[in-house]
């Protein structure tokens, strides 16, 4: 056996050792990653800084990964996502933005307008959109759909065993006539 088989035999007996270290090294660093919870930034004395939380106006719960862009006019400036526990931080030179909340699914899209003073923690709270249905004229929503529409049932058998069923009726109807 040479030595280049027996380090890889001792690879192998090793390997699960190395990847629970591997994981484990993994978990440690987003651990610490994570439990910083304000931003560090050098920010220039001109600019700035917009904070708030995204939340939900039904429940007041705080909403994940939303798109927040900074627009002036119909110009992108820039964005950002809000963090796990619904925060989100941006830094802008300008002045007189508009802060555009957009692409979650279930509410409306938010527009609103931002100066320095209004930037500093800021509570956005999300309006539900209305559930829409979907028809064969495009979609409508929930209140304007009659109550005769009826839902489709699963479907409990398939095509060859509803034949099947049809023949044997058919069979029995012309046994007792």
């Amino acid at each position: 056996m040479s030595f280049f088989q027996a380090s890889l035999a001792k690879l192998r007996t090793m390997r699960p050792v190395l990847i629970s270290l591997f994981l484990l090294s993994i978990t440690v660093f987003f651990s610490q990653s994570a439990a910083s919870q304000t931003p560090v930034a050098i920010v220039s004395p001109d600019s700035l800084l917009i904070t708030g939380t995204v939340s939900d106006k039904s429940t007041g719960e705080r909403i994940p990964f939303v798109k927040i862009e900074l627009r002036s006019g119909i110009t992108f400036v820039q964005g950002t996502l809000t963090d796990i526990e619904g925060r989100f931080y941006l830094i802008s030179e300008q002045d007189s933005l508009n802060l555009v909340i957009s692409g979650v699914v279930g509410f409306r899209d938010t527009i609103l307008p931002v100066t320095s003073a209004t930037a500093h923690s800021l509570n956005i709270q999300l309006t539900p959109a209305p559930t829409l249905i979907e028809t064969g004229y495009g979609y409508t929503p929930r209140t304007f759909v009659r109550p005769t529409i009826v839902t489709i049932q699963e479907i409990s058998e398939t095509p060859r065993q509803y034949k099947r069923r049809m023949r044997r009726a058919e069979r029995r109807k012309k046994q007792s006539d």
